[in-house]
């Protein structure tokens, strides 16, 4: 018996599958960059007070045009590019007059720095075109749209946009291999690091009266007025939003409200920390569009946008516009698409987007010693919803929960005060046996398999009592109740749930000869007449989705499971088994996906 179920050694594969389904490394590193300056940025307004929702919004939106972009860069490479250059084109016209005009207050930010950014972006989006399209006409077209948003930097009075834009050229005639290739990288970091860091020195250590000749002596006191808001607040800033109540300067001019220097105004309002985490978001950013192999042929293109942003970002303050900062994120996105058939798919970036954002809760709350969190499989090997997972991703994930030697049967977490983890699995399908159980076996997982026993009979993908025997006799799979008619019990009344629940638990102790003492109610939907019937006919009951059992709050007819995802990755699998997931129901609960879409 053990061998017709261990799988052969050619056959198993080792390692995690990575995120070959989704994101790599680099991105979650982006993305937890993004997450803890979110989260230092409520913290600062916590202990220091101010607003900080339009800053932690504007980041969260960046990172989920960033994800979109990515995701769709793959299958419509011009698509991006495309929305960026017509967005900006749609801007500029809105004030036809100020589009090539120098006075500060004219163009549809009535800003002359915030419209020679934008133009400069969409110049950029313009030549990502030329070097994708196929048509001749449509290239022609784009290398003219660039030269024409690039115009309007110069026209703007705009002396920074003016320096940024003579580099188009190599963005435009670099290619993606080579030594040039290298030259422009090294080019761009230097751009990033040396404008945003030599700006601070500046600030901390020049004379405001003898830099304002070249720099503008209200700029320059701005700078130094940040920095030392920087020095002498260096773990948390003065709060979001609480520059111009701080700085002299800027409250006694309503034009000055901000430091005229983003990564100093960052700093002033969030400490050294904050000013930190937003210079390595830009140099996480020229990481991500350089490590494709092969690089995408906008890998330069996006790294100008960056390098050109971070310049403008260190002269004034372009990033409170979001159209600005949404604009250099989505090229940033198309810079890097995702090169896998999977990672084309939109919906993949949202959801590991909500996963990421799940993760600082999930740094507080993750599981402790006594704490049981129960992972809900489906499907193993077939299918391609979401809650269908891979053959090769679950055998690297029962690998490493076997390696973890955390992994416990559902009777033993119960009572051992170690808690644990444990694998179940719902409904009853043939993949179960002939994909999953090998793995069980081979890595000796105990699992619980909650069976909906009208699938038997009613259903030619259904395993067969004789397979369930076979399961039964390794000695690591127990077999619980799924309704007889996988029955949405929120919907049932107590006699219809009653019978449900007797009717499936029957069946399982007369073909299989062993009690059927746990319960798992299908789509995680119960009601007070299915619970009093369940607290009667079994030991345990699952019903939430989405929670961590923790200790000394465990209801054993209420406990939480988490459900495995197709796009989770190692990462994000042992986020999960860490029980680091959990908020992932705020936003299901919100979008009314899962059981929260029953209604």
């Amino acid at each position: 018996m053990r061998g017709l179920l261990t799988r052969p050694a050619s056959r198993v594969r080792r390692g995690p599958a990575g995120f070959r389904s989704a994101f790599d490394r680099l991105d979650l590193i982006g993305l937890g960059l993004v997450g803890c300056l979110s989260v230092w940025t409520v913290l600062a307004a916590a202990v220091n007070g101010g607003n900080p929702l339009p800053p932690v919004l504007l980041l969260v939106g960046c990172a989920g045009v960033y994800l979109v972009a990515r995701g769709t860069g793959r299958n419509a490479p011009l698509a991006v590019p495309g929305v960026v250059g017509g967005v900006a084109l749609l801007v500029l016209i809105l004030d036809p007059a100020g589009i090539f005009s120098a006075h500060p207050a004219s163009g549809p930010f009535g800003y002359a720095n915030a419209k020679a950014a934008l133009a400069v972006l969409a110049a950029v989006a313009s030549l990502m075109i030329a070097r994708q399209a196929a048509s001749p006409r449509i290239r022609l077209g784009a290398v003219v749209a660039a030269v024409g948003f690039a115009l309007v930097a110069p026209a703007s009075d705009a002396r920074t946009a003016v320096i940024v834009v003579a580099g188009l050229p190599a963005a435009a005639f670099v290619g993606i291999r080579g030594r040039p290739r290298r030259v422009f990288l090294l080019a761009c970091v230097v751009a990033v690091l040396g404008v945003s860091l030599g700006t601070t020195v500046l600030a901390t250590t020049g004379d405001p009266a003898s830099l304002g000749p070249t720099l503008d002596q209200r700029r320059v006191r701005l700078w130094s007025e940040a920095a030392g808001l920087m020095e002498a607040h260096p773990w948390l800033g003065v709060g979001p939003g609480r520059f111009d109540e701080e700085s002299p300067t800027a409250g006694s001019d309503p034009d000055a409200r901000w430091a005229h220097q983003e990564f100093l105004h960052q700093g002033a309002e969030t400490g050294i920390l904050g000013f930190v985490l937003l210079l390595l978001i830009f140099v996480w950013a020229l990481a991500r569009v350089w490590t494709p192999s092969p690089p995408s042929p906008l890998a330069v293109p996006a790294a100008f946008a960056i390098a050109a942003l971070a310049t403008l970002a260190s002269f004034d303050y372009v990033l409170h516009f979001p159209a600005i900062a949404l604009s250099g994120a989505a090229l940033v996105g198309a810079g890097a698409p995702l090169l896998g058939r999977e990672r084309g798919r939109p919906q993949a970036s949202v959801r590991s987007l909500v996963k990421a954002a799940a993760l600082p809760w999930g740094l507080v709350a993750r599981r402790r010693p006594g704490d049981v969190v129960i992972l809900l499989y489906h499907r193993v090997g077939v299918g391609d919803r979401e809650i269908d997972v891979a053959a090769d991703s679950f055998e690297a994930q029962m690998a490493g929960l076997a390696q973890s030697g955390e992994v416990r049967s559902l009777d033993e977490s119960l009572r051992d005060e170690r808690g644990g983890v444990v694998v179940t699995f719902d409904d009853g399908y043939r993949d179960f046996h002939d994909l999953a159980l090998p793995t069980l076996v081979h890595h000796q997982i105990p699992a619980v398999l909650y069976l909906s026993t009208g699938l038997i009979d009613g259903s030619a993908e259904a395993l067969t009592w004789a397979q369930l025997e076979e399961a039964v006799s390794t000695g690591l799979v127990e077999v619980g109740g799924h309704t007889h008619s996988h029955t949405d019990l929120s919907r049932a009344d107590a006699a219809a749930a009653e019978g449900e629940m007797r009717r499936c638990q029957e069946l399982i102790e007369d073909r299989l000869g062993r009690p059927c003492r746990h319960f798992a109610y299908p789509w995680a939907v119960g009601s007070a007449a299915a619970d009093r019937v369940a607290r009667v006919l079994f030991d345990s009951a699952a019903l939430e989705a989405w929670r961590t059992n923790r200790r000394g709050r465990i209801d054993h007819h209420r406990l939480g499971r988490t459900p495995v995802l197709r796009g989770d990755g190692s990462f994000f699998f042992r986020a999960r088994a860490r029980g680091m997931l959990d908020a992932e129901r705020i936003a299901y609960r919100v979008l009314r996906r899962g059981p929260w879409g029953r209604g």
